[in-house]
């Protein structure tokens, strides 16, 4: 070969989504929304990943239970509001004794914190969200109208839910806690792993 056979491709492709779902030996799809991906996933046993190619989620990976103990999950938190407290309590928990911010919102401390890795599961089942407990990442999750709260455990038959605003656990029957976190609209909110 005496001419340059190199393909140069001038523009940056663009995906659709942030999520890909693999199942039955092929892309399913790309998804712009994690829980559109998740349920997705769900349906055909598949594997959700970010466009790095790094797990998101999977079918059949969640275990039977899981409580995630730590030091940072028992402790009460001041705050102006319970999403904060929420916020700051998952990045206590994943960054142990980071420098926080006072005067930012939860949603900015997510993203100054986990940047890329945090994930609005919202939309998604209690079922579903539970693959993040069982990884070892606490979700927070609307727990009431106006308060927010941290799933930090499961059993087939219950959840357990950490209260950052008084320090408090809460063991729940599953089935009335997935339904009451539906009527609520399923706000859930978690990270995934960096690489």
């Amino acid at each position: 070969v005496k001419q340059d056979t190199t393909i140069r491709i001038d523009k940056e492709i663009a995906y659709p989504g942030d999520y890909i779902v693999y199942a039955l030996g092929d892309i399913q799809g790309i998804y712009k929304q994690a829980k559109d991906a998740i349920n997705k996933a769900d349906e055909n046993v598949g594997l959700v990943f970010d466009l790095n190619q790094h797990k998101v989620w999977g079918r059949g990976f969640t275990k039977t239970a899981r409580e995630i103990k730590d030091g940072s999950l028992n402790q009460k938190i001041n705050a102006d509001d319970s999403f904060k407290a929420a916020a700051i309590a998952l990045v206590q928990y994943k960054y142990n004794n980071v420098n926080i911010r006072k005067n930012i919102s939860g949603y900015e401390l997510l993203e100054e914190h986990f940047g890329e890795s945090y994930i609005n599961l919202s939309g998604a089942s209690l079922s579903q969200v539970l693959y993040f407990v069982s990884e070892g990442r606490p979700v927070i999750v609307k727990a009431n109208p106006s308060s927010y709260e941290l799933i930090i455990g499961y059993d087939s038959n219950s959840i357990t839910t950490f209260n950052p605003m008084t320090g408090n656990t809460n063991k729940s029957n599953r089935d009335q806690a997935e339904k009451h976190f539906s009527d609520l609209g399923s706000i859930y909110i978690s990270y995934t792993e960096e690489y």
